[in-house]
């Protein structure tokens, strides 16, 4: 691992800068961008050629998923921040 010559507090720091990160780009472009793409295939009426049900439908997924990753960013984040609790938690 990279920050494994970083001290403990500089690698609890870049770990919660990490996780910010995904969370800006999971909420940004994944939840943001996903409802948009959701929102114009279903305003298109674009049907899957197979199952024949909205496109919509098959890309909500991607808000979805973008709302779980944030939610596990903050959870990572929060734990990180209470006081003796980094130091139970593995850095990945």
């Amino acid at each position: 691992m990279v920050t494994s010559s970083l001290s403990r507090q500089a690698q609890v720091k870049t770990e919660i800068l990490i996780n910010v990160l995904c969370f800006a780009f999971a909420a940004s472009v994944m939840v943001v961008g996903g409802f948009k793409l959701m929102m114009l295939t279903l305003d298109l009426n674009q049907l899957s050629p197979a199952l024949q049900i909205p496109m919509g439908y098959i890309y909500s997924v991607v808000p979805i998923s973008g709302i779980l990753i944030c939610l596990f960013a903050i959870d990572h984040i929060r734990l990180r921040e209470i006081p003796g609790a980094s130091e139970d938690l593995p850095i990945d």
